[in-house]
């Protein structure tokens, strides 16, 4: 993934490169599977809603654990990782703020903002105003990004072929 603050890119390069990101994204989001497709490994078991928060929590602290041992190393995917924790936070029925979420992707906020706007308005993300605060914005995944985050990590539970226990406490990275 494109670390855009520490790139020299000229303005018009990275949007376009923000634009070719959220193109394959939403491609991601609305995919149907083929009929024509078998899957790899066949498993008559759905994850539970915990397991698909543990698997998700997982990914996020590999991802973590990746940064620590390889810091001089740039692994950037913020997207992915904002993705993972509203996934997490809103099946636990967390909020999450736009200053949180500036956190969860782990870049500087300015980043996470350019982020964070591009998925909005790609409809992937939605702001939903703050009930008791009109000053505070709380941002959610779209429907359809819900359901492509549960089959991916169906899929990847599935792959892995294992129950995944909570390490941690799920959606707190970064924060």
């Amino acid at each position: 993934m494109l670390e855009l603050d520490r790139v020299n890119l000229p303005l018009e390069i990275a949007t376009q490169e923000i634009g070719r990101l959220c193109r394959e994204l939403e491609d991601l989001v609305t995919r149907q599977p083929q009929p024509d497709m078998q899957p790899v490994f066949s498993f008559s078991f759905q994850p539970t809603q915990a397991q698909l928060i543990a698997l998700a929590n997982s990914l996020l602290t590999e991802r973590r654990l990746r940064s620590k041992h390889f810091a001089k190393l740039e692994f950037g995917e913020p997207v992915w990782d904002l993705l993972l924790d509203l996934y997490m936070c809103g099946l636990m029925g967390r909020s999450v703020s736009v200053s949180s979420a500036c956190i969860a992707a782990y870049v500087p906020p300015t980043t996470a903002l350019r982020y964070i706007t591009m998925l909005v308005s790609q409809r992937i993300l939605l702001r939903v105003a703050d009930k008791n605060d009109a000053r505070r914005v709380f941002l959610v995944l779209s429907d359809e990004t819900q359901l492509a985050i549960e089959r991916y990590l169906t899929q990847v539970h599935q792959r892995r072929g294992v129950s995944l226990e909570a390490d941690g406490e799920p959606g707190q990275h970064g924060r």
